[in-house]
């Protein structure tokens, strides 16, 4: 409840005004400190009011390494252009963009994917202009293929037939196997050895109660008189 009302008063003023979060703490009969702890707590509110233009540019690992960091620290520096407090820059979580890498968000309603530094810097100056930004419109020639075909649309077993094709045949392929000495446990079967060979498994070690002497078999065996 307290989230959805967070969120209704955010998208009318663009932030939650002090006066929005006290009348608000009377109508839910919920302790201001509370609104606080929840509004503090999600990213997505803003405690002050927000700047005229804000950036948010995705900073997992997709857009990582397509060169988020430093389309954001150029950015960043673009944004001291404007004078302070007018352009803010910072990182986003995941935008669900992967596709198309690197994603940004400007003022939280418009994404854009692909972006380079010139088309951001661009959309930077449309934002702070107050002119109407442009959609990044998604279009897909083919509807995307989710299906993982380790044969690549091949006969099952493709793979080993054209291995012996090659020029190995079975019975030395099966020589090889046999070999291997493969357990089907993983490595847990094996000990590492000095000659990088897999060795047998260590012979069984007798239990504690076995291999400790008992008080008898210490004592000095006396002969018959």
């Amino acid at each position: 409840m307290i989230v959805q009302e967070l969120r209704e008063i955010q998208e009318r003023h663009g932030w939650l005004p002090p006066a929005e979060m006290r009348a608000l703490s009377t109508r839910l009969n919920e302790p201001l400190h509370r609104l606080h702890e929840v509004a503090s707590f999600y990213p997505l509110y803003r405690l002050a009011p927000p700047p005229t233009v804000a950036v948010k540019v995705c900073r997992d690992m997709a857009c990582h390494l397509a060169g988020a960091g430093r389309l954001t620290e150029s950015l960043q520096a673009f944004a001291n252009e404007f004078g302070e407090g007018k352009v803010e820059v910072c990182g986003v979580s995941c935008l669900g963009q992967c596709d198309r890498a690197v994603a940004i968000t400007v003022n939280d309603h418009h994404v854009y994917r692909a972006v380079t530094e010139a088309a951001a810097r661009a959309l930077i100056r449309t934002a702070a202009a107050r002119d109407e930004m442009p959609h990044d419109h998604i279009e897909y020639s083919a509807p995307p293929s989710w299906v993982i075909d380790v044969y690549a649309g091949k006969a099952p077993y493709e793979a080993v037939r054209q291995y012996l094709s090659s020029g190995l045949n079975a019975e030395a392929l099966l020589k090889k196997l046999e070999i291997a000495n493969l357990r089907g446990m993983g490595g847990q079967a094996f000990r590492p050895s000095g000659s990088g060979r897999p060795c047998a498994a260590p012979p069984a070690t007798r239990s504690s109660s076995s291999a400790m002497p008992t008080k008898a078999s210490r004592a000095p065996s006396r002969t018959a008189s």
